[in-house]
């Protein structure tokens, strides 16, 4: 079943604010906006998609402040039992079956990411797994 595609109206904006890593876990702090008020309505969930938009792995919200998610993924074990397959994702934000928005990367955190020894990159949007 393809998903409603809403990410071209802008009605929910997603930045990278935010990366780290602790052993096998990748967190991911990103800060949204939302065109109306109604936007804020319904469950988001967060999934890294591969060039193909197939969701490689869900993450999971550990926490909110406000308009910011904390979100962490097992890179060992993305939810199949299985690691999250060496290659480049966007992170996409959907709501039931829509994709209401693809995260952008805040560029003052491109530097830190950047130093990263040889895991991953995210440029303006896709994230490398290896």
């Amino acid at each position: 079943m393809a998903m409603t595609n809403y990410i071209d109206e802008k009605r929910i904006t997603a930045v990278a604010t935010a990366v780290s890593w602790e052993r096998i876990y990748l967190y991911i702090d990103v800060k949204l906006q939302y065109k109306t008020p109604k936007e804020r309505n319904g469950e988001l969930c967060f999934y890294a998609v591969d060039a193909m938009y197939y969701a490689q792995a869900k993450f999971k919200v550990v926490s909110r402040t406000d308009d910011t998610f904390r979100l962490k993924l097992n890179i060992t074990n993305s939810g199949e039992n299985a690691c999250v397959p060496s290659g480049e994702y966007r992170l996409i934000v959907c709501r039931d079956d829509c994709q209401m928005a693809d995260c952008e990367t805040d560029t003052a955190i491109v530097g830190s990411i950047r130093s990263f020894p040889g895991i991953f990159c995210i440029l303006t949007r896709p994230v490398l797994i290896r």
